[in-house]
């Protein structure tokens, strides 16, 4: 399923991600990742970022654990597709 979203949800990034790459971001998430919060979450969810600062990434969350890698999956549970500068 695709969710389109009104252009008036757009936030505006904060100040101080503006120097954050995409990829950092993303390969820092399981670094926050609270696994009390998402027990018998199963999930991969693939991030399409295009632009300068993009790439695919995936987060792969099971078993109360989450991993980050480049790349695609064939079927994600979640996909978000956005430009680096939206992200």
């Amino acid at each position: 399923m695709k969710i389109k979203l009104p252009s008036s949800f757009m936030v505006s990034r904060c100040d101080h991600m503006a120097d954050i790459k995409v990829k950092d971001f993303i390969f820092g998430m399981p670094t926050r990742f609270a696994a009390e919060k998402a027990i018998g979450l199963e999930a991969t969810i693939q991030f399409l970022i295009s632009g300068q600062d993009g790439g695919n990434f995936v987060l792969h969350i099971n078993k109360g654990t989450c991993t980050a890698n480049e790349g695609l999956e064939e079927s994600p549970t979640l996909t978000l597709k956005m430009s680096s500068e939206t992200y």
